[in-house]
Protein backbone atom coordinates (compact mmCIF):
# COMPACT_ATOMS: atom_id res chain seq x y z
CA UNK A 1 0.00 0.00 0.00
CA UNK A 2 0.97 3.62 -1.05
CA UNK A 3 0.20 6.60 1.26
CA UNK A 4 0.56 9.43 -1.56
CA UNK A 5 1.43 13.27 0.26
CA UNK A 6 -1.84 15.28 1.27
CA UNK A 7 -3.23 17.57 2.76
CA UNK A 8 -6.69 18.56 4.74
CA UNK A 9 -8.45 21.24 6.14
CA UNK A 10 -10.86 20.68 9.01
CA UNK A 11 -13.28 22.33 11.28
CA UNK A 12 -11.94 23.09 14.63
CA UNK A 13 -14.97 21.30 16.27
CA UNK A 14 -17.24 18.60 15.41
CA UNK A 15 -20.00 17.25 17.29
CA UNK A 16 -21.93 14.24 15.99
CA UNK A 17 -24.72 13.52 18.50
CA UNK A 18 -29.02 13.22 18.38
CA UNK A 19 -30.04 15.80 20.38
CA UNK A 20 -27.10 17.86 20.26
CA UNK A 21 -28.54 21.34 18.55
CA UNK A 22 -29.17 21.57 22.39
CA UNK A 23 -25.67 22.53 22.46
CA UNK A 24 -25.63 25.44 20.14
CA UNK A 25 -26.17 28.25 23.15
CA UNK A 26 -22.98 26.85 24.56
CA UNK A 27 -21.06 27.18 21.32
CA UNK A 28 -22.46 31.17 20.77
CA UNK A 29 -21.39 31.73 24.34
CA UNK A 30 -17.89 30.85 23.83
CA UNK A 31 -17.61 33.89 21.56
CA UNK A 32 -19.85 36.69 23.36
CA UNK A 33 -23.11 37.26 23.62
CA UNK A 34 -24.40 38.65 20.79
CA UNK A 35 -25.08 36.83 17.44
CA UNK A 36 -26.79 36.19 14.08
CA UNK A 37 -29.02 33.76 13.83
CA UNK A 38 -29.61 32.82 9.89
CA UNK A 39 -32.38 29.68 9.43
CA UNK A 40 -34.46 28.70 6.39
CA UNK A 41 -37.99 28.14 6.19
CA UNK A 42 -40.95 27.53 8.49
CA UNK A 43 -39.80 24.29 8.99
CA UNK A 44 -37.46 24.68 12.29
CA UNK A 45 -40.34 26.74 13.74
CA UNK A 46 -43.02 24.69 12.83
CA UNK A 47 -41.15 21.45 14.85
CA UNK A 48 -40.23 23.48 17.64
CA UNK A 49 -36.36 23.67 17.40
CA UNK A 50 -36.25 27.08 16.51
CA UNK A 51 -38.31 27.75 20.14
CA UNK A 52 -36.38 25.36 22.11
CA UNK A 53 -33.19 27.24 20.25
CA UNK A 54 -34.26 30.71 21.55
CA UNK A 55 -34.70 29.78 24.76
CA UNK A 56 -31.62 28.81 25.21
CA UNK A 57 -30.22 31.58 24.08
CA UNK A 58 -32.19 33.66 26.22
CA UNK A 59 -31.25 31.33 29.48
CA UNK A 60 -27.58 31.98 28.41
CA UNK A 61 -28.06 35.40 28.27
CA UNK A 62 -27.28 35.86 24.61
CA UNK A 63 -28.88 38.72 22.38
CA UNK A 64 -29.58 37.49 18.49
CA UNK A 65 -30.52 39.00 14.85
CA UNK A 66 -32.69 36.56 13.34
CA UNK A 67 -32.21 36.25 9.16
CA UNK A 68 -34.52 33.88 6.81
CA UNK A 69 -33.21 32.63 3.84
CA UNK A 70 -35.34 30.71 0.97
CA UNK A 71 -33.96 29.55 -2.03
CA UNK A 72 -30.14 29.61 -3.36
CA UNK A 73 -28.12 32.69 -2.12
CA UNK A 74 -27.29 35.42 -4.32
CA UNK A 75 -24.45 37.99 -4.34
CA UNK A 76 -27.40 40.39 -3.58
CA UNK A 77 -28.64 39.00 -0.70
CA UNK A 78 -25.67 38.48 0.77
CA UNK A 79 -24.48 42.47 0.33
CA UNK A 80 -27.84 43.38 1.63
CA UNK A 81 -27.43 41.42 4.54
CA UNK A 82 -24.26 42.46 5.53
CA UNK A 83 -25.29 45.94 5.20
CA UNK A 84 -28.11 45.42 7.36
CA UNK A 85 -25.79 43.89 10.11
CA UNK A 86 -22.81 46.61 9.69
CA UNK A 87 -25.74 49.11 10.73
CA UNK A 88 -25.44 47.61 14.10
CA UNK A 89 -22.67 46.27 16.71
CA UNK A 90 -21.02 43.63 14.66
CA UNK A 91 -21.70 40.06 16.22
CA UNK A 92 -19.63 38.06 18.23
CA UNK A 93 -20.21 35.11 15.87
CA UNK A 94 -22.69 33.66 13.20
CA UNK A 95 -24.65 30.25 13.79
CA UNK A 96 -26.85 28.68 10.65
CA UNK A 97 -28.86 26.42 11.14
CA UNK A 98 -30.36 25.12 7.87
CA UNK A 99 -29.63 23.46 4.39
CA UNK A 100 -26.76 23.82 2.09
CA UNK A 101 -28.26 27.75 1.42
CA UNK A 102 -28.68 28.66 5.07
CA UNK A 103 -25.25 27.69 5.58
CA UNK A 104 -23.81 29.19 2.40
CA UNK A 105 -25.55 32.53 2.98
CA UNK A 106 -23.94 32.62 7.06
CA UNK A 107 -21.00 31.73 5.95
CA UNK A 108 -20.37 34.63 2.95
CA UNK A 109 -22.05 37.36 5.20
CA UNK A 110 -19.61 35.89 8.16
CA UNK A 111 -16.63 36.43 5.61
CA UNK A 112 -17.71 39.86 4.02
CA UNK A 113 -18.59 41.66 7.35
CA UNK A 114 -14.58 41.28 7.35
CA UNK A 115 -13.95 43.17 3.76
CA UNK A 116 -15.35 46.29 2.33
CA UNK A 117 -17.31 46.03 -0.88
CA UNK A 118 -19.82 43.82 -2.91
CA UNK A 119 -18.72 40.11 -2.35
CA UNK A 120 -18.90 40.14 -6.06
CA UNK A 121 -15.45 41.53 -5.95
CA UNK A 122 -14.29 38.66 -4.30
CA UNK A 123 -16.48 35.49 -6.11
CA UNK A 124 -14.50 33.30 -8.06
CA UNK A 125 -14.44 34.07 -12.04
CA UNK A 126 -16.38 37.12 -11.05
CA UNK A 127 -14.50 39.55 -9.30
CA UNK A 128 -10.75 40.89 -8.96
CA UNK A 129 -10.00 40.90 -5.58
CA UNK A 130 -8.16 37.69 -3.35
CA UNK A 131 -10.48 37.71 -0.18
CA UNK A 132 -8.13 38.18 2.93
CA UNK A 133 -9.43 35.15 5.16
CA UNK A 134 -10.65 36.84 7.77
CA UNK A 135 -14.32 36.13 8.92
CA UNK A 136 -16.85 36.62 12.19
CA UNK A 137 -16.55 32.91 13.67
CA UNK A 138 -18.74 30.79 12.19
CA UNK A 139 -20.63 27.92 13.51
CA UNK A 140 -23.13 25.21 11.21
CA UNK A 141 -25.71 23.03 12.33
CA UNK A 142 -26.92 21.69 8.86
CA UNK A 143 -30.60 20.23 8.52
CA UNK A 144 -30.67 18.41 5.20
CA UNK A 145 -28.34 15.36 4.34
CA UNK A 146 -27.15 17.51 0.97
CA UNK A 147 -24.10 19.71 0.40
CA UNK A 148 -21.79 19.03 2.94
CA UNK A 149 -21.31 23.02 3.08
CA UNK A 150 -20.73 22.47 6.63
CA UNK A 151 -17.51 21.26 5.83
CA UNK A 152 -16.59 23.33 3.22
CA UNK A 153 -14.76 26.30 2.96
CA UNK A 154 -16.83 28.13 0.09
CA UNK A 155 -19.82 29.38 -0.38
CA UNK A 156 -21.94 29.03 -3.55
CA UNK A 157 -23.47 32.12 -4.81
CA UNK A 158 -25.54 32.41 -8.01
CA UNK A 159 -27.27 35.09 -10.32
CA UNK A 160 -29.87 32.88 -12.53
CA UNK A 161 -30.56 34.44 -16.05
CA UNK A 162 -29.39 34.48 -19.75
CA UNK A 163 -25.65 35.83 -18.43
CA UNK A 164 -26.22 34.10 -14.80
CA UNK A 165 -23.66 32.09 -12.93
CA UNK A 166 -23.37 30.28 -9.68
CA UNK A 167 -19.50 31.20 -8.86
CA UNK A 168 -18.02 30.26 -5.06
CA UNK A 169 -16.50 32.41 -2.48
CA UNK A 170 -13.60 30.89 -1.25
CA UNK A 171 -11.01 30.42 1.25
CA UNK A 172 -9.66 27.89 3.64
CA UNK A 173 -10.39 30.00 6.90
CA UNK A 174 -14.01 30.06 5.62
CA UNK A 175 -14.57 27.00 6.93
CA UNK A 176 -16.78 26.83 9.50
CA UNK A 177 -15.75 27.01 13.15
CA UNK A 178 -17.72 24.41 14.77
CA UNK A 179 -20.14 22.44 13.52
CA UNK A 180 -23.21 20.72 15.27
CA UNK A 181 -24.73 17.78 13.45
CA UNK A 182 -27.58 16.44 15.15
CA UNK A 183 -29.79 13.31 13.06
CA UNK A 184 -32.85 14.22 14.79
CA UNK A 185 -32.73 17.68 12.81
CA UNK A 186 -33.63 15.67 9.61
CA UNK A 187 -36.21 13.46 10.16
CA UNK A 188 -38.55 16.16 9.39
CA UNK A 189 -37.18 16.53 5.86
CA UNK A 190 -39.92 15.75 3.18
CA UNK A 191 -38.86 12.84 1.00
CA UNK A 192 -38.61 14.85 -1.98
CA UNK A 193 -36.34 17.49 -0.36
CA UNK A 194 -34.45 14.10 1.14
CA UNK A 195 -33.83 12.74 -2.26
CA UNK A 196 -32.18 15.68 -4.28
CA UNK A 197 -30.24 16.45 -1.19
CA UNK A 198 -29.49 12.61 -0.78
CA UNK A 199 -28.25 12.06 -4.17
CA UNK A 200 -26.30 15.08 -4.37
CA UNK A 201 -24.46 14.24 -1.29
CA UNK A 202 -23.87 10.99 -3.28
CA UNK A 203 -22.74 12.63 -6.71
CA UNK A 204 -19.95 14.53 -4.46
CA UNK A 205 -19.04 10.99 -2.68
CA UNK A 206 -18.57 9.37 -5.99
CA UNK A 207 -16.88 12.34 -8.05
CA UNK A 208 -14.07 13.19 -5.14
CA UNK A 209 -13.69 9.31 -4.66
CA UNK A 210 -12.74 8.99 -8.40
CA UNK A 211 -11.21 12.21 -8.78
CA UNK A 212 -7.80 12.64 -9.69
CA UNK A 213 -6.97 14.74 -6.55
CA UNK A 214 -8.26 12.09 -4.27
CA UNK A 215 -5.91 10.86 -1.65
CA UNK A 216 -5.54 7.74 0.76
CA UNK A 217 -7.34 9.91 3.55
CA UNK A 218 -10.78 10.63 1.45
CA UNK A 219 -10.77 7.41 -0.37
CA UNK A 220 -11.34 5.37 3.21
CA UNK A 221 -13.71 8.06 4.41
CA UNK A 222 -15.50 8.27 0.87
CA UNK A 223 -16.12 4.72 0.55
CA UNK A 224 -17.71 3.63 3.83
CA UNK A 225 -19.76 7.02 3.55
CA UNK A 226 -20.84 5.99 -0.35
CA UNK A 227 -21.99 2.70 1.28
CA UNK A 228 -24.00 4.06 3.87
CA UNK A 229 -25.60 6.39 1.34
CA UNK A 230 -26.87 3.71 -0.93
CA UNK A 231 -28.01 1.94 2.13
CA UNK A 232 -30.35 4.97 4.03
CA UNK A 233 -31.29 7.04 1.16
CA UNK A 234 -34.20 4.54 0.04
CA UNK A 235 -35.28 4.50 3.63
CA UNK A 236 -35.52 8.01 4.53
CA UNK A 237 -37.29 8.77 1.27
CA UNK A 238 -39.28 6.35 2.25
CA UNK A 239 -39.42 3.66 -0.98
CA UNK A 240 -39.57 0.82 1.23
CA UNK A 241 -42.24 0.03 3.80
CA UNK A 242 -41.93 1.55 6.85
CA UNK A 243 -43.83 -1.19 8.70
CA UNK A 244 -40.49 -2.91 7.41
CA UNK A 245 -38.45 -0.80 10.21
CA UNK A 246 -38.55 0.32 13.63
CA UNK A 247 -37.80 3.45 14.55
CA UNK A 248 -33.74 2.42 15.29
CA UNK A 249 -33.61 1.90 11.49
CA UNK A 250 -34.80 4.54 10.70
CA UNK A 251 -32.60 6.61 13.00
CA UNK A 252 -29.88 4.96 12.21
CA UNK A 253 -30.34 5.76 8.33
CA UNK A 254 -30.93 9.14 9.32
CA UNK A 255 -27.60 9.08 11.05
CA UNK A 256 -25.91 7.47 8.24
CA UNK A 257 -27.63 9.85 5.69
CA UNK A 258 -25.80 12.83 7.86
CA UNK A 259 -22.46 11.53 8.22
CA UNK A 260 -22.80 10.88 4.21
CA UNK A 261 -23.19 14.40 3.53
CA UNK A 262 -20.80 15.85 5.69
CA UNK A 263 -18.21 13.20 4.61
CA UNK A 264 -19.21 14.43 0.79
CA UNK A 265 -18.30 18.05 2.10
CA UNK A 266 -15.56 17.21 3.20
CA UNK A 267 -14.04 15.05 0.25
CA UNK A 268 -15.62 17.79 -2.24
CA UNK A 269 -13.85 20.39 -0.53
CA UNK A 270 -9.97 18.38 -0.03
CA UNK A 271 -10.26 16.15 -3.63
CA UNK A 272 -12.36 18.37 -6.11
CA UNK A 273 -15.05 17.54 -7.88
CA UNK A 274 -15.65 15.72 -11.38
CA UNK A 275 -18.21 16.13 -14.56
CA UNK A 276 -21.28 16.05 -12.37
CA UNK A 277 -20.45 19.22 -10.83
CA UNK A 278 -18.48 20.46 -13.48
CA UNK A 279 -22.19 20.67 -15.17
CA UNK A 280 -24.31 21.59 -13.00
CA UNK A 281 -22.35 25.10 -11.58
CA UNK A 282 -22.35 27.04 -15.14
CA UNK A 283 -26.25 25.78 -15.56
CA UNK A 284 -27.47 26.78 -12.13
CA UNK A 285 -26.85 29.75 -13.46
CA UNK A 286 -29.05 29.98 -16.61
CA UNK A 287 -31.70 27.87 -14.94
CA UNK A 288 -33.95 28.44 -11.82
CA UNK A 289 -33.10 24.26 -11.34
CA UNK A 290 -32.71 23.39 -7.55
CA UNK A 291 -28.78 22.04 -7.73
CA UNK A 292 -29.65 18.57 -5.69
CA UNK A 293 -32.01 17.56 -8.15
CA UNK A 294 -29.90 19.10 -11.13
CA UNK A 295 -26.50 17.05 -9.85
CA UNK A 296 -28.67 13.33 -8.91
CA UNK A 297 -30.58 13.38 -12.63
CA UNK A 298 -26.88 13.50 -14.46
CA UNK A 299 -25.01 11.32 -12.14
CA UNK A 300 -25.65 8.16 -13.35
CA UNK A 301 -25.33 9.22 -17.09
CA UNK A 302 -21.91 11.19 -16.11
CA UNK A 303 -20.69 8.08 -14.52
CA UNK A 304 -22.16 5.78 -17.56
CA UNK A 305 -20.18 8.19 -19.50
CA UNK A 306 -16.77 8.27 -17.77
CA UNK A 307 -16.46 4.66 -17.18
CA UNK A 308 -17.11 3.91 -20.55
CA UNK A 309 -14.31 5.89 -21.84
CA UNK A 310 -12.19 4.92 -19.23
CA UNK A 311 -12.26 1.52 -20.35
CA UNK A 312 -11.25 2.51 -24.08
CA UNK A 313 -8.85 4.94 -23.26
CA UNK A 314 -7.26 4.01 -19.73
CA UNK A 315 -8.62 0.39 -19.07
CA UNK A 316 -5.30 0.10 -16.36
CA UNK A 317 -6.72 3.52 -14.61
CA UNK A 318 -7.15 3.73 -10.60
CA UNK A 319 -10.14 5.66 -10.99
CA UNK A 320 -11.42 2.40 -13.47
CA UNK A 321 -11.04 0.23 -10.50
CA UNK A 322 -12.01 2.23 -7.99
CA UNK A 323 -15.90 2.55 -9.86
CA UNK A 324 -15.21 -1.24 -9.99
CA UNK A 325 -14.75 -1.44 -5.72
CA UNK A 326 -18.11 0.92 -6.01
CA UNK A 327 -19.96 -2.11 -7.74
CA UNK A 328 -19.33 -4.64 -5.38
CA UNK A 329 -19.98 -2.56 -2.64
CA UNK A 330 -23.28 -1.11 -4.07
CA UNK A 331 -24.41 -4.62 -5.13
CA UNK A 332 -23.31 -6.17 -2.11
CA UNK A 333 -21.44 -8.74 -4.19
CA UNK A 334 -17.76 -9.13 -5.43
CA UNK A 335 -18.98 -12.46 -7.49
CA UNK A 336 -18.65 -10.22 -10.49
CA UNK A 337 -16.37 -9.54 -13.26
CA UNK A 338 -14.68 -6.02 -13.19
CA UNK A 339 -16.92 -4.68 -15.95
CA UNK A 340 -20.06 -6.27 -14.77
CA UNK A 341 -19.67 -5.09 -11.60
CA UNK A 342 -18.77 -1.17 -12.79
CA UNK A 343 -21.87 -1.34 -15.07
CA UNK A 344 -24.23 -2.93 -11.68
CA UNK A 345 -23.17 0.42 -9.85
CA UNK A 346 -24.61 2.26 -12.99
CA UNK A 347 -27.79 0.42 -13.17
CA UNK A 348 -28.43 0.62 -9.09
CA UNK A 349 -27.58 4.24 -10.12
CA UNK A 350 -30.12 4.32 -12.77
CA UNK A 351 -32.56 2.81 -10.37
CA UNK A 352 -32.31 4.92 -7.64
CA UNK A 353 -32.72 7.95 -10.01
CA UNK A 354 -35.85 6.99 -11.39
CA UNK A 355 -37.28 5.53 -7.93
CA UNK A 356 -37.21 8.98 -6.26
CA UNK A 357 -38.75 10.27 -9.30
CA UNK A 358 -35.93 12.89 -9.90
CA UNK A 359 -37.20 15.82 -12.87
CA UNK A 360 -35.35 15.40 -16.49
CA UNK A 361 -33.38 18.26 -17.35
CA UNK A 362 -36.80 19.36 -19.38
CA UNK A 363 -38.51 19.92 -15.96
CA UNK A 364 -36.20 22.75 -15.58
CA UNK A 365 -37.29 24.35 -18.96
CA UNK A 366 -33.91 22.79 -20.78
CA UNK A 367 -33.96 22.20 -24.71
CA UNK A 368 -32.18 20.51 -27.11
CA UNK A 369 -31.03 24.16 -28.36
CA UNK A 370 -29.58 24.96 -24.84
CA UNK A 371 -27.40 21.95 -24.47
CA UNK A 372 -24.30 24.17 -26.31
CA UNK A 373 -24.66 26.77 -24.12
CA UNK A 374 -24.23 24.48 -21.01
CA UNK A 375 -21.62 22.28 -22.70
CA UNK A 376 -19.50 25.45 -23.44
CA UNK A 377 -18.96 26.50 -19.73
CA UNK A 378 -19.03 23.01 -18.35
CA UNK A 379 -15.84 21.34 -16.84
CA UNK A 380 -14.49 18.06 -16.17
CA UNK A 381 -12.02 19.17 -14.06
CA UNK A 382 -10.44 16.54 -11.68
CA UNK A 383 -12.80 13.88 -13.40
CA UNK A 384 -10.78 10.72 -14.12
CA UNK A 385 -11.19 10.99 -18.02
CA UNK A 386 -11.57 14.49 -19.95
CA UNK A 387 -14.94 14.99 -22.01
CA UNK A 388 -15.34 17.37 -25.09
CA UNK A 389 -18.06 19.55 -25.71
CA UNK A 390 -19.92 17.10 -27.57
CA UNK A 391 -19.53 14.92 -24.84
CA UNK A 392 -20.98 16.48 -22.28
CA UNK A 393 -23.70 17.35 -25.25
CA UNK A 394 -24.45 13.92 -25.46
CA UNK A 395 -24.82 12.89 -21.80
CA UNK A 396 -27.08 16.00 -21.04
CA UNK A 397 -28.91 14.76 -24.01
CA UNK A 398 -29.47 11.42 -22.48
CA UNK A 399 -31.23 13.26 -19.45
CA UNK A 400 -33.56 15.96 -21.25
Amino acid sequence: MIISPFSVCNNRNLVFEPGSVQGLADDVSFYGNNTVLFTGGSSLRESGTLDKIEKSFKEKGIDRQLFTVRGEPSPELVDEITAEIRGGKLPDCIAAVGGGSVIDTAKAVSAMLCEEGSVCDFLEGIGDRKPSGKKIPFIAVPTTAGTGSEATYNAVLSRVGENGFKKSLRHTNYIPDSVIIDPDLYKSCPPRVAAASGLDALSQLVESYVSTRASFYTDILAVGAIEGVLESLPIVCRLRDESEYCDDDCGNAWAKMAYGAYISGFSLANSGYGIIHGIAGPAGGYFNAPHGSFCGTLLAAGMRATIIKLEKERPESPGLMKFTKLGYIASKSDDMLPKEARMRFIQILETLTDNLKIPRLGDFGITEKDLGKIAGASSARNNPVNFDKKEIEDILRTRL
